[in-house]
Protein backbone atom coordinates (compact mmCIF):
# COMPACT_ATOMS: atom_id res chain seq x y z
CA UNK A 1 0.00 0.00 0.00
CA UNK A 2 3.03 2.25 0.71
CA UNK A 3 4.41 1.94 -2.70
CA UNK A 4 1.20 2.77 -4.46
CA UNK A 5 0.67 5.92 -2.07
CA UNK A 6 5.02 6.79 -3.44
CA UNK A 7 3.70 6.44 -6.83
CA UNK A 8 0.43 8.40 -6.73
CA UNK A 9 2.03 10.83 -5.24
CA UNK A 10 4.56 11.33 -7.60
CA UNK A 11 2.14 11.74 -10.56
CA UNK A 12 0.45 14.21 -8.58
CA UNK A 13 3.71 15.84 -7.91
CA UNK A 14 4.25 16.21 -11.66
CA UNK A 15 0.87 16.70 -12.75
CA UNK A 16 0.94 19.94 -10.15
CA UNK A 17 4.47 21.59 -11.22
CA UNK A 18 3.35 20.88 -15.31
CA UNK A 19 -0.20 22.93 -14.57
CA UNK A 20 1.68 25.83 -12.77
CA UNK A 21 4.00 26.45 -15.45
CA UNK A 22 1.11 26.07 -17.90
CA UNK A 23 -0.44 28.86 -15.56
CA UNK A 24 2.50 31.00 -15.79
CA UNK A 25 3.09 31.20 -18.99
CA UNK A 26 0.12 32.16 -19.55
CA UNK A 27 -0.09 34.85 -16.35
CA UNK A 28 2.55 37.43 -14.95
CA UNK A 29 0.83 37.75 -11.74
CA UNK A 30 0.02 35.94 -8.46
CA UNK A 31 -3.97 35.62 -9.61
CA UNK A 32 -3.33 33.96 -12.98
CA UNK A 33 -4.57 36.74 -14.90
CA UNK A 34 -3.32 36.03 -18.74
CA UNK A 35 -1.29 38.24 -20.32
CA UNK A 36 -1.98 37.53 -23.69
CA UNK A 37 -5.87 38.87 -23.58
CA UNK A 38 -7.20 41.69 -26.21
CA UNK A 39 -5.65 44.95 -24.97
CA UNK A 40 -7.38 47.20 -22.57
CA UNK A 41 -10.12 49.14 -23.91
CA UNK A 42 -8.93 52.66 -25.06
CA UNK A 43 -5.94 51.29 -27.05
CA UNK A 44 -5.30 52.56 -30.25
CA UNK A 45 -7.04 50.29 -33.05
CA UNK A 46 -4.41 49.49 -35.78
CA UNK A 47 -6.02 49.39 -39.40
CA UNK A 48 -4.14 47.74 -42.32
CA UNK A 49 -4.92 50.02 -45.06
CA UNK A 50 -3.91 48.24 -48.54
CA UNK A 51 -3.27 49.54 -52.27
CA UNK A 52 -3.19 48.53 -56.09
CA UNK A 53 0.32 48.68 -57.28
CA UNK A 54 -1.40 51.68 -59.55
CA UNK A 55 0.21 55.21 -58.17
CA UNK A 56 -3.53 57.10 -58.45
CA UNK A 57 -4.73 54.23 -55.88
CA UNK A 58 -1.67 54.23 -53.62
CA UNK A 59 -2.09 58.02 -53.10
CA UNK A 60 -5.73 57.51 -52.32
CA UNK A 61 -4.72 54.59 -49.62
CA UNK A 62 -2.37 57.06 -48.51
CA UNK A 63 -4.53 59.92 -47.81
CA UNK A 64 -6.84 57.47 -45.94
CA UNK A 65 -3.48 56.43 -43.96
CA UNK A 66 -2.85 59.77 -42.82
CA UNK A 67 -6.44 60.91 -41.90
CA UNK A 68 -6.66 57.66 -39.35
CA UNK A 69 -3.39 58.38 -37.72
CA UNK A 70 -4.48 61.86 -37.61
CA UNK A 71 -7.63 60.59 -35.61
CA UNK A 72 -5.21 58.47 -33.28
CA UNK A 73 -5.36 54.77 -35.43
CA UNK A 74 -2.25 53.32 -35.72
CA UNK A 75 -2.09 52.39 -39.27
CA UNK A 76 0.30 49.50 -41.34
CA UNK A 77 0.52 50.20 -44.64
CA UNK A 78 0.25 47.50 -47.22
CA UNK A 79 0.36 49.24 -50.46
CA UNK A 80 1.58 47.72 -54.26
CA UNK A 81 -0.02 44.55 -53.66
CA UNK A 82 -1.34 44.16 -57.24
CA UNK A 83 -4.62 43.61 -59.00
CA UNK A 84 -8.13 42.18 -57.86
CA UNK A 85 -7.24 38.94 -57.84
CA UNK A 86 -4.60 39.06 -55.48
CA UNK A 87 -6.06 41.44 -52.87
CA UNK A 88 -9.14 40.42 -52.09
CA UNK A 89 -8.82 37.31 -50.63
CA UNK A 90 -6.54 39.90 -48.29
CA UNK A 91 -9.47 41.91 -47.77
CA UNK A 92 -11.90 38.77 -47.15
CA UNK A 93 -9.74 37.18 -44.64
CA UNK A 94 -8.96 40.38 -42.75
CA UNK A 95 -5.54 41.04 -43.33
CA UNK A 96 -6.36 44.39 -45.01
CA UNK A 97 -9.44 45.87 -43.47
CA UNK A 98 -9.44 48.90 -45.65
CA UNK A 99 -8.43 49.74 -49.43
CA UNK A 100 -9.59 52.29 -51.97
CA UNK A 101 -11.39 51.05 -54.80
CA UNK A 102 -13.55 51.66 -57.89
CA UNK A 103 -17.29 50.79 -57.78
CA UNK A 104 -18.33 49.80 -61.35
CA UNK A 105 -14.90 47.17 -61.67
CA UNK A 106 -15.23 46.17 -57.87
CA UNK A 107 -18.80 45.29 -59.34
CA UNK A 108 -18.46 43.45 -62.06
CA UNK A 109 -15.61 41.29 -60.58
CA UNK A 110 -18.17 39.68 -58.42
CA UNK A 111 -20.75 40.22 -60.76
CA UNK A 112 -19.44 40.06 -64.08
CA UNK A 113 -23.12 39.70 -65.66
CA UNK A 114 -24.10 43.16 -64.28
CA UNK A 115 -26.86 45.51 -66.10
CA UNK A 116 -26.15 48.49 -63.69
CA UNK A 117 -24.22 51.22 -65.35
CA UNK A 118 -24.96 54.50 -63.40
CA UNK A 119 -23.42 55.72 -60.37
CA UNK A 120 -26.50 55.13 -58.20
CA UNK A 121 -27.18 51.78 -59.38
CA UNK A 122 -23.79 50.48 -59.43
CA UNK A 123 -22.89 51.79 -55.53
CA UNK A 124 -26.18 50.18 -54.67
CA UNK A 125 -25.86 46.56 -56.53
CA UNK A 126 -22.45 46.52 -55.28
CA UNK A 127 -23.63 46.80 -51.46
CA UNK A 128 -25.37 44.05 -52.38
CA UNK A 129 -22.78 41.64 -54.19
CA UNK A 130 -20.18 42.34 -51.15
CA UNK A 131 -19.37 39.11 -49.54
CA UNK A 132 -19.87 38.28 -46.18
CA UNK A 133 -17.78 40.59 -43.68
CA UNK A 134 -17.21 43.21 -46.06
CA UNK A 135 -19.00 46.55 -46.47
CA UNK A 136 -18.57 50.30 -48.60
CA UNK A 137 -18.30 53.48 -47.15
CA UNK A 138 -19.44 56.48 -49.01
CA UNK A 139 -18.43 56.42 -52.57
CA UNK A 140 -16.97 59.67 -54.00
CA UNK A 141 -17.71 61.56 -56.85
CA UNK A 142 -14.15 61.15 -58.21
CA UNK A 143 -13.98 58.32 -60.84
CA UNK A 144 -11.35 56.23 -62.93
CA UNK A 145 -13.70 54.58 -66.02
CA UNK A 146 -13.76 55.39 -69.64
CA UNK A 147 -14.73 58.68 -70.26
CA UNK A 148 -15.17 60.76 -73.37
CA UNK A 149 -12.84 64.19 -73.73
CA UNK A 150 -12.75 67.15 -76.00
CA UNK A 151 -10.04 69.81 -76.08
CA UNK A 152 -11.38 73.02 -73.89
CA UNK A 153 -11.87 75.25 -77.15
CA UNK A 154 -14.21 72.58 -78.78
CA UNK A 155 -16.46 72.80 -75.87
CA UNK A 156 -16.46 76.45 -75.13
CA UNK A 157 -17.14 76.52 -79.07
CA UNK A 158 -19.81 74.31 -78.67
CA UNK A 159 -21.26 74.78 -75.42
CA UNK A 160 -20.55 71.30 -74.19
CA UNK A 161 -21.28 69.81 -71.26
CA UNK A 162 -22.35 66.09 -71.44
CA UNK A 163 -22.47 63.73 -74.09
CA UNK A 164 -25.63 64.71 -74.93
CA UNK A 165 -24.88 67.57 -76.01
CA UNK A 166 -23.21 66.19 -79.15
CA UNK A 167 -26.05 65.92 -80.69
CA UNK A 168 -26.25 67.14 -84.15
CA UNK A 169 -22.96 68.36 -84.43
CA UNK A 170 -21.72 67.26 -87.78
CA UNK A 171 -18.48 66.04 -88.86
CA UNK A 172 -17.36 64.30 -85.23
CA UNK A 173 -14.62 61.16 -85.27
CA UNK A 174 -13.92 59.54 -82.52
CA UNK A 175 -10.77 58.21 -81.10
CA UNK A 176 -9.63 55.87 -78.78
CA UNK A 177 -8.37 52.03 -78.84
CA UNK A 178 -9.19 49.58 -81.87
CA UNK A 179 -11.10 47.40 -80.10
CA UNK A 180 -13.52 50.64 -78.61
CA UNK A 181 -15.36 50.31 -82.85
CA UNK A 182 -16.85 47.26 -81.36
CA UNK A 183 -17.45 48.17 -77.82
CA UNK A 184 -21.25 48.62 -76.31
CA UNK A 185 -20.31 52.38 -75.22
CA UNK A 186 -18.58 53.24 -78.71
CA UNK A 187 -20.30 54.54 -81.79
CA UNK A 188 -23.02 52.15 -81.97
CA UNK A 189 -23.89 52.94 -78.18
CA UNK A 190 -23.45 56.93 -78.70
CA UNK A 191 -25.75 56.59 -81.46
CA UNK A 192 -28.40 54.40 -79.58
CA UNK A 193 -27.86 55.84 -76.50
CA UNK A 194 -27.22 59.36 -77.12
CA UNK A 195 -28.11 60.05 -80.84
CA UNK A 196 -24.60 61.02 -81.46
CA UNK A 197 -23.37 59.88 -84.75
CA UNK A 198 -19.30 59.68 -85.38
CA UNK A 199 -16.83 58.24 -87.43
CA UNK A 200 -14.10 56.12 -85.94
CA UNK A 201 -10.78 56.87 -85.76
CA UNK A 202 -8.12 53.92 -83.91
CA UNK A 203 -5.89 56.17 -82.47
CA UNK A 204 -4.73 53.86 -79.56
CA UNK A 205 -1.61 55.57 -77.68
CA UNK A 206 -1.84 58.98 -79.65
CA UNK A 207 -5.39 59.71 -79.28
CA UNK A 208 -5.08 62.62 -76.76
CA UNK A 209 -2.24 63.98 -79.31
CA UNK A 210 -4.66 63.47 -81.93
CA UNK A 211 -6.96 64.97 -80.32
CA UNK A 212 -5.26 67.99 -79.44
CA UNK A 213 -3.86 68.38 -83.11
CA UNK A 214 -7.52 68.43 -83.98
CA UNK A 215 -7.37 65.39 -86.16
CA UNK A 216 -10.45 64.24 -84.03
CA UNK A 217 -13.38 66.05 -81.76
CA UNK A 218 -13.75 63.21 -79.08
CA UNK A 219 -11.11 60.94 -77.21
CA UNK A 220 -12.02 58.05 -74.99
CA UNK A 221 -9.70 58.44 -72.11
CA UNK A 222 -9.70 57.25 -68.24
CA UNK A 223 -11.23 60.11 -66.67
CA UNK A 224 -8.16 60.35 -63.77
CA UNK A 225 -5.51 60.50 -66.15
CA UNK A 226 -3.95 63.34 -65.70
CA UNK A 227 -2.94 64.49 -69.25
CA UNK A 228 -6.84 65.92 -68.85
CA UNK A 229 -5.15 68.40 -66.83
CA UNK A 230 -1.91 68.97 -68.70
CA UNK A 231 -3.44 68.86 -72.09
CA UNK A 232 -6.58 71.43 -71.24
CA UNK A 233 -9.12 68.89 -71.76
CA UNK A 234 -13.27 68.56 -70.98
CA UNK A 235 -15.05 65.24 -69.56
CA UNK A 236 -18.37 65.23 -70.99
CA UNK A 237 -20.34 64.15 -68.30
CA UNK A 238 -22.66 60.51 -68.55
CA UNK A 239 -26.07 61.07 -67.51
CA UNK A 240 -27.44 58.35 -69.40
CA UNK A 241 -24.87 55.67 -67.64
CA UNK A 242 -23.27 54.71 -71.66
CA UNK A 243 -20.33 54.39 -69.21
CA UNK A 244 -19.94 52.02 -66.52
CA UNK A 245 -19.81 54.11 -63.64
CA UNK A 246 -16.39 53.95 -61.27
CA UNK A 247 -16.57 55.61 -58.54
CA UNK A 248 -13.66 55.92 -55.93
CA UNK A 249 -14.54 53.91 -53.07
CA UNK A 250 -13.76 52.49 -49.81
CA UNK A 251 -14.58 48.94 -48.88
CA UNK A 252 -13.60 48.16 -45.74
CA UNK A 253 -13.97 45.03 -43.29
CA UNK A 254 -17.59 45.27 -41.70
CA UNK A 255 -16.27 44.71 -38.01
CA UNK A 256 -14.50 48.25 -38.44
CA UNK A 257 -16.77 50.63 -40.13
CA UNK A 258 -19.03 52.29 -37.82
CA UNK A 259 -15.52 53.16 -36.58
CA UNK A 260 -13.93 54.57 -38.77
CA UNK A 261 -16.75 55.91 -41.13
CA UNK A 262 -16.69 59.42 -39.52
CA UNK A 263 -12.51 59.45 -40.72
CA UNK A 264 -12.84 58.30 -44.49
CA UNK A 265 -16.24 59.38 -45.26
CA UNK A 266 -15.34 62.98 -45.34
CA UNK A 267 -12.10 62.26 -47.41
CA UNK A 268 -14.75 61.08 -49.83
CA UNK A 269 -17.02 63.73 -49.98
CA UNK A 270 -14.13 65.94 -50.29
CA UNK A 271 -12.31 63.85 -53.35
CA UNK A 272 -13.88 65.39 -56.54
CA UNK A 273 -13.14 64.01 -60.10
CA UNK A 274 -10.96 67.10 -60.67
CA UNK A 275 -9.29 66.97 -58.01
CA UNK A 276 -8.27 63.26 -58.29
CA UNK A 277 -6.51 64.37 -61.71
CA UNK A 278 -4.57 67.03 -59.97
CA UNK A 279 -3.65 64.52 -57.75
CA UNK A 280 -2.34 62.40 -59.84
CA UNK A 281 -0.48 65.28 -61.95
CA UNK A 282 1.58 65.75 -58.80
CA UNK A 283 2.88 62.22 -58.67
CA UNK A 284 3.63 61.90 -62.78
CA UNK A 285 4.30 65.28 -64.01
CA UNK A 286 5.91 66.72 -60.61
CA UNK A 287 7.43 63.11 -59.71
CA UNK A 288 6.34 64.02 -55.26
CA UNK A 289 5.72 61.10 -52.95
CA UNK A 290 2.28 59.87 -52.05
CA UNK A 291 3.02 60.79 -48.58
CA UNK A 292 3.69 64.00 -49.55
CA UNK A 293 0.71 64.49 -52.16
CA UNK A 294 -1.68 63.07 -49.05
CA UNK A 295 0.08 65.20 -46.80
CA UNK A 296 -0.98 68.51 -48.80
CA UNK A 297 -3.89 67.63 -49.95
CA UNK A 298 -5.95 66.91 -45.89
CA UNK A 299 -4.17 69.95 -45.24
CA UNK A 300 -5.85 71.91 -48.34
CA UNK A 301 -9.25 70.47 -47.83
CA UNK A 302 -9.04 71.01 -43.81
CA UNK A 303 -8.91 66.88 -42.99
CA UNK A 304 -4.96 67.10 -42.14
Amino acid sequence: MSRIRTRLGAVLGVTTIAALALAGCASSDPLGTPTNSAPPAGDPTTIVVGSQAYYSNEIIAEIYAQALEGAGFTVERKFQIGQRDVYIPSLEDGSVQLFPEYTGNLLQFFEPDTTATTSEDVYAALQNALPDGLTVLDQSSATDQDSYNVTAAFAAENDLVSIEDLAGIDGLTLGGAPELEERPYGPKGLESVYGVDVAFSPTADTTVDELVAGNIQIANVYSADPRIQTNDLVTLEDPKGLFLASNVVPVVSASIADEIADVINPISAALTPEGLVALNVQSTEQKRSSADIAKDWLSTNGLG
